[in-house]
């Protein structure tokens, strides 16, 4: 007899090739079929996969991932330096498009590493807020730039000024060493940061706030009376200190001579230039230790370094101000000399031609016992001291 078959519909996920003993057959990964009674599978297009077999949909790709081609059976991640926002996505975004230095760039996330907060690189990132700058390197305008001298980068465009360097907060790419006894005062941080007391705007953090004044480690701090009695007792002690050595060398002239006065003279002559010597050592980069950076701080007066006399608390002075005041306190003794000497010719009547070698004997002196000093302080800005960035 004639045997009778049933047709029966293929379920979703399965197809069926047609034929008297024909079976359903299942897709397999990278296709589907969606309709019940299909009799071809289709691939996955582009941005979509499925993994299994039998499988009535393809799944889409979701954001931080990708498929170029038809009959995916998985997704890739967006590698390191690209993300993908939407789902469904074919091809992921690079975070260097259209970047000077697509090296510099990548995809980080933070990561808690010993207690430390780092920034680790990352695959599959789904929007651009994980793009940065990579370890080395910083934000700058929007580009990326390699980290230089006196920089820390840690990523994420993040950059960290290295203490005794400087650089303003509104150019970080621009890096000033802090040169002199006190650096100090560029502890480093954040670009512009400055020590206590600093203005952060002055160039490497030369300048103290209005009414602070300098301090030897390099911050600033509050002015009070005993600084202007300071700055008063030094000029008092300087005008009588001059009225000596004048009177010491008219006297020695007087008597021909006399051994004791000379002894005095050679006695203050050779104090000073040892003096001077241990200015000079104050002036070099070299971490002092206590009671020491306190004596060095009082030589440096000899290299008439007037950040010790607390002119700040006086009015502010710009760092050209102080250079034409420190020579200027070179040239203000030979002068008050001078001045001495009108006086000491009037009051005794005598000719002031007649007195020349005394006054040149005074000044001469002056000159002689502090020819290191007046050379140091005069020559100082003649030094050239190249900077990170570039500038001397």
């Amino acid at each position: 007899p004639n045997a009778t078959y049933l047709c029966v519909e293929c379920e979703a996920g399965t197809i069926s090739r047609g034929g008297v003993i024909a079976q359903c057959e299942a897709c397999g990964p990278g296709s589907a079929a969606s309709q019940r009674g299909a009799t071809q599978c289709l691939q996955c297009p582009a941005g979509r996969f499925s993994a299994q077999s039998q499988s009535s949909a393809c799944t889409i790709c979701p954001q931080g991932t990708f498929s170029m081609e038809s009959g995916a059976t998985a997704c890739q991640e967006c590698g390191v330096g690209e993300y993908s926002i939407a789902p469904g996505s074919t091809g992921c975004k690079l975070c260097a498009e259209g970047k000077q230095r697509p090296e510099l760039y990548g995809t980080f996330r933070p990561v808690d590493i010993n207690g430390k907060l780092e920034w680790v690189p990352f695959t599959g990132a789904s929007d651009s807020s994980a793009c940065g700058c990579r370890a080395g390197a910083f934000n700058q305008d929007g580009e990326c730039e390699q980290c230089g001298v006196g920089l820390r980068c840690e990523g994420m465009g993040g950059v960290f000024v290295e203490p005794g360097f400087y650089s303003m907060s509104g150019s970080p790419s621009s890096v000033f060493r802090c040169f002199g006894p006190q650096h100090g005062r560029c502890p480093g941080g954040a670009p512009g940061t400055c020590a206590e007391g600093r203005e952060p705007s002055s160039f490497a953090c030369a300048e103290c706030l209005v009414g602070m004044r300098a301090e030897t480690r390099g911050t600033c701090r509050p002015c009070t009376g005993v600084d202007s009695l300071g700055l008063t007792a030094i000029a008092v002690l300087g005008v009588l200190a001059l009225l000596v050595v004048y009177f010491l060398v008219d006297r020695a002239k007087q008597v021909a001579q006399k051994r004791a006065i000379l002894l005095i003279v050679v006695l203050a002559s050779q104090s000073v230039t040892l003096f001077q010597h241990l200015s000079v050592f104050a002036s070099i980069e070299i971490s002092w230790a206590s009671p020491f950076s306190d004596i060095m701080e009082f030589f440096a007066l000899m290299n008439f370094n007037v950040d010790y006399l607390a002119l700040d608390c006086v009015a502010r002075m710009a760092p050209l101000d102080k250079y034409i005041m420190r020579v200027s306190s070179v040239l203000l003794p030979i002068g008050l000399i001078v001045v001495v000497h009108l006086l000491r010719v009037v009051g005794l009547r005598q000719s002031f031609w007649g007195r020349i070698p005394v006054l040149v004997g005074v000044v001469g002196s002056i000159a002689s016992a502090f020819l290191i000093s007046i050379v140091h302080a005069v020559l100082a800005p003649f030094q050239c001291l190249v900077h990170p960035n570039g500038l001397s």
